[in-house]
């Protein structure tokens, strides 16, 4: 791509920051800033950032709605526009230039924010449209929702409300392959087309751990294990309420990236977090998926030890997929999965296989014209 050169004030002191976060030594105009090398931490330091530099708040999602240095420009000079809330249902990762191009639906892990797919973006088509699906409960704690199929369900509607018509292009993360799961089988029921089931090291809970019924400090003890948090018999908590607190203090903000931009606007962030990822731990534990007449593309971290209630091996989803349950291992554990070299890896398979499925449709349209 050629470089031009910004030329507005705000251009050129918005490029300047770009250069000293990014740790680039020019940025073009046409530039993305996830493309450079960002990612969910980079935008928060540059969120942080702006007030400093431009005198005022840049909402953290104005960088994911406007990733190219002239769009994010022409965003900060019009800043009376609405802004995009971070914690909202729908996070737009990527606009999209292409209609052509289907867009793709991340489902976020089990703590409801979608912000990490951004490390997906730099391998994928740019004109490719991509979207975040985020927990309710997020801004207000509220409304949480009593299964994973209700949480499909409402899903399925917003990518309706995005997508009229199919096919459709699902990947999900950790809890977010459940969801997606479920999301896929109720396409299907509706004939909704789907031509993409991507999981990232989904895990199912053991059928044991799924009959065994839990008292509240049961529970407790199996968020603990899910988390692989050891604790002392003297220091370990019996409620929810005594978890929330214990998880607050283990987990500092810089294990939430987004959490310091995200504050200011939503100060209650850090416990609304907790409340939605505590009760997405117990719709898993409790989930069985159906059967899908479908392909699986499936990513598989192979470091670190899993906890013993979820079931290790990819190998137990094949109960539920009736078509290929396609594995590719990851050289990382089951955190760092968004990491840059299986970001890279994930990014590219999946853009491969994006390409296949184009390809095949087009010499099925051309065949039936």
């Amino acid at each position: 791509m050629l470089y031009t050169q910004p030329v507005t004030p705000t251009e050129k002191k918005l490029a300047a920051l770009w250069e000293v976060i990014l740790k680039v030594d020019s940025v073009s105009l046409n530039d993305n800033f996830f493309e450079l090398g960002g990612d969910s931490l980079h935008a928060a330091e540059l969120s942080a950032a702006f007030p400093s530099h431009f005198g005022l708040e840049l909402p953290l999602g104005s960088v994911f709605e406007a990733p190219t240095l002239a769009e994010l420009a022409a965003r900060v000079d019009e800043m009376n526009n609405e802004p995009v809330d971070p914690l909202g249902m729908i996070l737009q990762l990527r606009r999209g230039k292409s209609a052509e191009l289907r867009p793709l639906f991340c489902i976020h892990p089990i703590a409801g924010l979608s912000f990490s797919f951004s490390a997906l973006l730099r391998h994928l088509h740019p004109h490719m449209p991509i979207y975040g699906l985020q927990s309710r409960g997020l801004c207000d704690g509220e409304g949480l929702p009593g299964s994973i199929e209700e949480i499909a369900a409402d899903y399925v509607e917003r990518v309706l409300d995005i997508q009229a018509e199919g096919p459709y292009r699902l990947i999900g993360r950790s809890l977010g392959g459940l969801i997606a799961h479920s999301m896929a089988e109720q396409m299907l029921a509706r004939n909704l087309q789907v031509d993409l089931l991507a999981m990232i090291d989904t895990y199912l809970f053991t059928s044991v751990e799924r009959a065994y019924p839990l008292t509240e400090a049961d529970e407790v003890r199996a968020v603990l294990r899910f988390l692989d948090i050891a604790l002392p018999d003297r220091e370990m908590p019996l409620t929810m309420e005594q978890l929330s607190e214990i998880l607050r203090r283990i987990y500092s903000q810089r294990t939430l990236p987004v959490a310091e931009e995200i504050l200011r606007s939503h100060p209650q962030f850090i416990q609304h977090v907790f409340a939605v990822m505590l009760n997405n731990m117990q719709l898993a534990r409790r989930h069985v998926p159906r059967r899908l007449d479908l392909d699986v593309l499936y990513f598989r971290a192979t470091g670190g030890d899993l906890p013993a209630i979820l079931g290790h091996s990819p190998s137990a989803w094949r109960a539920f997929v009736g078509g290929k349950l396609d594995v590719h291992e990851l050289d990382c554990d089951h955190d760092t999965v968004f990491d840059a070299a299986p970001a890279e890896q994930i990014g590219n398979i999946l853009e491969r296989r994006l390409c296949d499925i184009d390809q095949r449709q087009a010499a099925e349209a051309w065949s039936a014209a």
